[in-house]
């Protein structure tokens, strides 16, 4: 599981601050996978989460604790439009 913040298992700052049509990059294996987000809202923070996303697009989920709120998170789905090899 990756988390935002600052500590050792965090993979992301600043997570909370992503909006609408936002690029997001991961960069794995030689390959620059580009994400723009389509989608993001809020969920209570109960253990698990329900993904509202296109299964016949590529996405990815990032999730993050909502600043100040001890009992939501946010959820941002992104969609895949380009991968550029390195």
């Amino acid at each position: 599981m990756q988390y935002s913040g600052t500590s050792d298992v965090s993979y992301f700052n600043d997570l909370y601050k992503l909006r609408y049509k936002d690029k997001v990059y991961v960069y794995y294996n030689n390959v620059k996978y580009k994400y723009m987000i389509n989608d993001y809202y809020e969920e209570k923070k109960t253990g698990s989460i329900i993904i509202k996303s296109n299964s016949n697009i590529k996405t990815i989920v990032l999730t993050t604790c909502k600043p100040i709120s001890f009992n939501k998170q946010l959820v941002y789905i992104g969609y895949l439009y380009d991968e550029e090899y390195l």
